[in-house]
């Protein structure tokens, strides 16, 4: 759900530029794919973690939570948000401000 609204603001943000659509959808993929291929990862990882059956892979796999669960919030959160929450907040909030109103009229 977090990549799908992050997805959203930023093809809402790239769409905005003055540019052409396809060097905005460009601009979108290049920004997005690092994010979104490190989820893929992520989860690939926890998945092949999870279906650790073996007594030593289960062993490895509970260490490898905990282990992760000691790292810094920031880091963990950074890891998840993909990109600065406040940033994306503000500037989709600025997109809104300038946005027509069609319906005010």
């Amino acid at each position: 759900a977090n990549s799908a609204l992050v997805d959203a603001a930023v093809l809402a943000m790239e769409l905005a530029c003055d540019r052409t659509i396809a060097s905005s959808l460009e601009a979108y993929e290049a920004r997005r794919r690092p994010a979104v291929t490190q989820v893929q990862s992520d989860a690939r990882r926890l998945a092949r973690l999870a279906a650790a059956t073996s007594g030593p892979g289960r062993v490895g796999r509970d260490l490898a939570l905990r282990l992760a669960g000691c790292l810094p919030a920031h880091r963990q959160a950074r890891r998840l948000y993909q990109e600065d929450p406040a940033q994306l907040r503000d500037r989709c909030a600025a997109l809104v401000a300038t946005a027509p109103r069609p319906w005010s009229r």
